[in-house]
């Protein structure tokens, strides 16, 4: 719940009141919601997921993803 999360933020410490506001208010609740439903039907079922030009990929080292995204941007 809003709550539950609520408390377990302030107790990590955050004590930003535009943080907590925005968890008590379910700011972003939807676009939550919308998010994980188009990853749930495009097949993303864990996270953290990589798609790279639209295709799923293992996970990269920083220097790995640079060269990737260089190699991408040359075509």
């Amino acid at each position: 719940t809003r709550t539950d999360l609520r408390d377990y933020i302030e107790s990590l410490g955050v004590d930003d009141a535009d943080t907590l506001s925005c968890i008590a208010d379910g700011t972003y609740e939807s676009w939550i919601r919308e998010n994980t439903t188009a990853a749930s039907e495009a097949g993303i079922t864990s996270t953290p997921t990589l798609l790279i030009d639209g295709e799923q990929t293992t996970r990269l080292s920083a220097d790995e993803l640079v060269a990737r995204v260089k190699e991408l941007a040359a075509r």
